[in-house]
């Protein structure tokens, strides 16, 4: 059975990593990849980038570089120490073929007595490269790059929170016009006049707008969820329907654990992006 291994941060994973796994894949029959940790060059969590790399290639076997050596460089001695760090990571298993576009392909497949097979090492089947995203992501805005920076949730800017804000009252009272009258308009679904038809409206129209920002992960998607259980538990309480009245504390309860981990992941508004690393230890960016 032949054993390829191939490593890297993957911070962004990008096409060019694709290309060396999948290359990888089409040559070996078990191939091994070996992500660093490197937390002193990138913010995206190890444990992110490795589910990245299961999710789309279940059969790939996935080992964490965990306190690698954040020394860089090409010099013998900084070869060895990375060298070594790998050795011990891979606990004696037998590699056939190592997996890279770099050129520090040649020394860790000789420390490991390995083919060195390079994959569009001159980049033309894949123009990319780690420098030129790194580039690319430290000029986007955060709300640009918080998919490929391991941020998984951010504020919306001060006007765009106004524009929701202000649709939310719009929609709501248009609502309330409606509810209103449905025991006008519907007598027979509808026989009695709804007691507080624009807070049924608002509940109704906020708990909409915060499923919609929450779908794109905007963090005060919490916040409307907080008012509508608020409204919710006095609401009910005054109908009557007090089981459901304690079901908004517990939602309630929720929402605020939510808005709360919610807060500690996010950006401010005006953080910038940030630069996210790709080339690993000793320039590894496989």
């Amino acid at each position: 059975m032949r054993t390829g291994l191939t490593l890297g941060k993957f911070a962004p994973f990008h096409v060019g990593h694709q290309l060396v796994i999948e290359t990888a894949l089409g040559e070996v029959d078990r191939l091994v990849v070996v992500v660093y940790d490197a937390h002193a060059h990138t913010r995206v969590p190890l444990d992110r980038r490795v589910s990245w790399i299961r999710a789309l290639y279940p059969d790939v076997e996935v080992i964490r570089g965990v306190d690698g050596p954040e020394v860089t460089g090409l010099t013998p001695e900084i070869v060895e120490v990375q060298n070594d760090y790998l050795r011990g990571l891979l606990r004696g298993r037998e590699v056939d073929a190592f997996f890279s576009s770099e050129p520090y392909g040649e020394s860790v497949a000789r420390a490991l007595g390995a083919r060195n097979r390079l994959v569009d090492s001159a980049r033309t089947r894949r123009p990319v490269s780690g420098t030129a995203l790194r580039a690319a992501l430290a000029a986007m805005p955060a709300s640009a790059a918080q998919s490929v920076s391991g941020i998984r949730s951010l504020w919306s800017r001060p006007a765009q929170l106004a524009i929701w804000a202000g649709l939310t009252l719009v929609f709501a009272l248009a609502t309330t016009a409606v509810v209103a009258r449905l025991h006008l308009w519907l007598p027979r679904l509808f026989p009695v006049a709804a007691d507080y038809p624009f807070l049924d409206a608002l509940t109704t129209v906020m708990s909409f707008v915060a499923m919609f920002l929450m779908a794109r992960r905007r963090t005060e998607s919490w916040i409307y969820w907080i008012v509508v259980d608020v409204i919710g538990i006095g609401l009910y309480w005054v109908k009557d329907v007090r089981f459901i009245s304690i079901q908004y504390v517990a939602l309630l309860a929720m929402a605020i654990y939510g808005f709360l981990r919610w807060v500690r992941e996010a950006p401010p508004v005006d953080e910038p992006s940030g630069t996210v690393g790709d080339t690993a230890v000793d320039g590894r960016n496989a």
